[in-house]
């Protein structure tokens, strides 16, 4: 499988939590809910703000994966963890977009179908590590800086 060895401008992500829960609107209380799909993609808008010789590639890279048809490739981003991860990706036809060129520079935009990184056991860890000791846990620099460093 190909990737895609640029990474989008982390401001310009417009990302959507996944539609594999569906729920219905009751009368007075909480709406019902249920898993439509598992492990459904999400949309995810990205743009690419490119000199020439980068453009050139993703050009290239964008006729390859879409020749004959609209063939999955790997790509870094960061949505679910606070950093990059490698994602499964397909982009949704009819959504490349060049606007603004600016001389040798130009932005790129794409929606990417994107099946979700997920792995559920460290999540809980997380969860679990998070309510056992507070924030603590997760934020030492501050347990140092104003329980272990009080002054005398």
């Amino acid at each position: 499988m190909e990737k895609l060895n640029l990474l989008p401008e982390q401001s310009s992500y417009v990302y959507g939590n996944d539609g594999s829960i569906i729920s219905t609107t009751l009368d007075g209380g909480y709406s019902r809910s249920r898993v439509d799909q598992f492990k459904s993609t999400s949309i995810i808008n990205c743009t690419w703000r490119l000199y020439d010789y980068h453009y050139q590639y993703f050009r290239a890279f964008w006729t390859v994966i879409t020749e004959k048809g609209v063939y999955p490739f790997l790509i870094d981003l960061i949505l679910d963890q606070p950093y990059l991860e490698e994602y499964e990706a397909k982009f949704v036809p009819g959504t490349l977009n060049m606007s603004n060129p600016e001389g040798l520079t130009y932005e790129i935009s794409a929606d990417l179908e994107v099946i979700p990184v997920r792995d559920d056991e460290y999540s809980q860890s997380l969860i679990d590590a998070y309510t056992a000791d507070g924030y603590g846990y997760l934020n030492l620099l501050e347990k140092l800086v104003n329980v272990d460093l009080e002054p005398l």
